[in-house]
């Protein structure tokens, strides 16, 4: 056994475990959008990750396809049968199919429910026949079945040793240079706060999990635990993150902080894109100019009823986009 080999066996209960990741995305502008999925395996064998995304989430996938390279960030051990404190991004590269393969996730949803429901109880998050009679399977089903695998084959895996990412990072595959190329140029809307910060900033800072992504510099996404300290009177956050992470000059970024129940029942979520600069003093601001948010309590009548809102009115959405949505195995 190799040493990377070795490092690599190290994180599997990580890799394998955690069951909610963040997903960083590269957006047509070279910004990062950040999004939480469900971790449905890992293939050390291959150095592959799965994960899946319905196809009300068109955008999502068009982002994919436009651009695949992407990161999965480890960053949670809640609800996962995950161990130890590494904070892990696997940076790489997806591949997808629009056709849905009824058959593949439901062997996708059998071993996540034997990982998170290893005590026997079972999940309402699974699958339309554990939700309770006729109306929930047809409700829920789009929710279930619409919806697309993804693999990402990994080209780089960044572990640091603890959550904080304050020690020395082990770097498994292609070499890496934490910091990004230079400066991008500016929006031509301006790079000034869009939406409020100090509102953003308290959204931001009531979730317990909570990062930001630039594009690093080779076009894979990095991401970094982030924290906002303040708001200045021009709307701009001050931002802290690891110092060996802290990028340098102006660049687009995106923020996310989350929080997720059991079964993912209950969430609430904040996902923002803007403006980071790296002042001469060194402190990091960040200018939101987009700002998505949400809460749904852990209620499962809840869950039932808006995630099957939601998923019925995006695939109407991305069939009307020209998304191929015809080939849903729910249709």
């Amino acid at each position: 056994m190799d040493a990377a080999t070795a490092e690599l066996s190290e994180l599997e209960s990580v890799l394998a475990g955690d069951l909610g990741v963040i997903l960083a995305q590269v957006t047509p502008l070279k910004g990062v959008v950040l999004t939480p999925v469900n971790n449905f395996g890992w293939d050390p064998a291959t150095r592959t990750a799965t994960f899946t995304s319905d196809l009300a989430a068109f955008k999502k996938l068009q982002r994919l396809q436009r651009n695949p390279k992407l990161s999965l960030v480890f960053h949670a051990r809640e609800h996962g049968t995950g161990s130890g404190n590494q904070y892990v991004v696997v940076q790489g590269d997806a591949e997808f199919s629009w056709e849905t393969d009824r058959d593949a996730l439901a062997a996708l949803f059998t071993g996540w429910w034997e990982r998170s429901n290893g005590d026997g109880r079972r999940s309402a998050t699974l699958t339309p026949e554990d939700l309770g009679g006729f109306f929930w399977d047809w409700w829920l089903a789009p929710f279930f079945w619409d919806r697309v695998i993804v693999r990402v084959r990994a080209q780089r895996i960044i572990a640091f040793p603890d959550l904080d990412c304050r020690g020395a990072p082990t770097v498994i595959g292609r070499e890496w240079d934490a910091q990004p190329a230079e400066s991008q140029k500016p929006p031509a809307k301006g790079t000034g706060p869009r939406v409020s910060g100090a509102r953003a900033a308290r959204m931001f800072n009531a979730q317990p999990h909570r990062l930001l992504g630039w594009v690093g510099t080779d076009g894979y996404p990095v991401v970094a635990p982030a924290t906002v300290t303040g708001t200045g009177k021009d709307g701009r956050l001050a931002l802290s993150v690891p110092e060996q992470l802290a990028p340098t000059g102006q660049r687009r970024a995106g923020l996310t902080g989350h929080w997720f129940a059991e079964g993912t029942i209950g969430q609430r979520q904040i996902v923002m894109t803007g403006w980071l600069s790296r002042e001469s003093s060194g402190d990091l601001l960040y200018a939101p100019h987009t700002r998505l948010s949400y809460r749904m309590p852990p209620s499962r009548w809840m869950w039932r009823t808006v995630g099957g809102l939601v998923v019925r009115v995006g695939i109407w959405r991305a069939g009307r986009s020209g998304v191929p949505v015809e080939a849903g195995a729910s249709a």
